[in-house]
């Protein structure tokens, strides 16, 4: 097996193919080819991201694919700085939802939400939007249903009745207001990045740098809208930013899909994380019998501690999980023990009348045989 591995990586190489050694790119969306400048020495270079991107990147040295190191500058012209006025019971820091780190989370939660989770915006000052967006972390699925209100005129008024949510992003009608309510339905753990409204008339300086060193000759290619965090290991990363460092500002270049993307899906049962209504657990027929939005593999109906899919009765408690004759199902629901003497019960007393008589015949044998002796004598 050793030498197949390296005779398809040296193919590989000589086709002049990306390998990505324990690296995987799959969870980016799009593919962008920098223009280089040319450079005499190792200079760090700038290329600007449209919208929202910047902790979903990864950059690639082209000649072996390396991951290089790299850093996210968010740049913003006239942004109103918005904070989390009110919520719901929530995990972890409020203000991690609005802090344009994408490093942070919090978790609205649901076991003292029991689903309904909400969380009010407030901006600086008014601003005008018509779009949301939301970041989820690794390994969270979107929330079943989203609404979206805005005080004007000291009163509520909807803006997105209560409705089904199928993407991270949601538009709406262009409203002005400085305060916005955000609420969700979610049947699972609901753990997000950032909330965004979306400003207009900030004008399209508003974007994201990224900046990383590059050497001379070299190409390479940066990855961008990443479906889930990213974990990639780079090397060791010099200064890449300062008022005594150059940076050499190139053009971002043509975009293409990235043929290697896949929707994450963390249970391998082919139903990605975002529609998974068990992600953790393998569910392909995403029963979900109380239609609560958690699937039926990931709750505990009899309230015994043990997730369904685990449970051997998941209708009776039986946090033991004895299984006597270990059939796969508990004893406290086996209404048909597979046992041979739990499927007939009279067999243990037949055994034991076979022995008893057997006993006996020895006895009356040992007797017969002690009086026949006497006799002789």
């Amino acid at each position: 097996m050793k030498y197949f591995k390296f005779f398809f990586f040296t193919f590989l190489f000589a086709l002049n193919l990306p390998v990505f050694a324990d690296t995987d790119l799959s969870v980016f969306q799009t593919m962008f080819k920098p223009t280089m400048s040319e450079i005499k020495k190792p200079t760090v270079v700038s290329v600007r991201l449209p919208g929202q991107e910047g902790y979903g990147v990864a950059i690639t040295e082209d000649i072996n694919s390396t991951p290089q190191p790299w850093i996210a500058i968010r740049q913003y012209e006239e942004e109103i700085k918005k904070t989390v006025k009110n919520t719901s019971v929530l995990i972890g820091d409020p203000g991690a939802l609005t802090d344009n780190d994408f490093k942070t989370a919090a978790e609205f939660n649901i076991d003292k939400d029991n689903g309904y989770a909400f969380v009010e915006l407030e901006g600086e000052k008014e601003f005008t939007s018509n779009s949301l967006q939301l970041s989820l972390d690794d390994h969270v699925a979107l929330p079943r249903r989203i609404a979206l209100s805005a005080l004007i005129d000291n009163n509520w008024k909807t803006i997105i009745a209560e409705t089904d949510l199928n993407s991270t992003y949601v538009s709406f009608p262009e409203t002005t207001a400085k305060n916005w309510k955000i609420e969700f339905r979610h049947g699972q753990p609901l753990r997000l990045r950032e909330i965004t409204l979306e400003e207009k008339g900030k004008g399209d300086l508003k974007g994201v740098e990224i900046h990383w060193l590059a050497r001379p000759e070299q190409t390479y290619t940066l990855y961008s809208d990443a479906k889930s965090y990213p974990s990639i290991t780079t090397g060791e990363a010099g200064v890449l930013q300062g008022k005594d460092i150059e940076v050499v500002n190139i053009e971002l270049g043509g975009s293409s899909a990235n043929p290697t993307f896949r929707e994450p899906d963390d249970d391998g049962d082919g139903v990605p994380n975002l529609r998974d209504n068990c992600i953790s657990i393998k569910n392909t027929d995403q029963l979900d019998v109380d239609k609560n939005g958690r699937g039926d593999a990931c709750e505990d109906f009899d309230g015994d501690g043990v997730m369904n899919s685990a449970d051997n009765c998941p209708e009776h408690p039986n946090l033991n999980q004895a299984d006597t004759d270990g059939d796969g199902i508990g004893d406290v629901c086996d209404k048909e023990e597979s046992r041979l003497t739990e499927k007939n019960p009279w067999l243990p007393w037949v055994a034991m009348g076979v022995a008893a008589l057997f006993v006996i015949m020895i006895v009356m044998q040992t007797v017969k045989k002690s009086k026949g002796g006497s006799a002789h004598g």
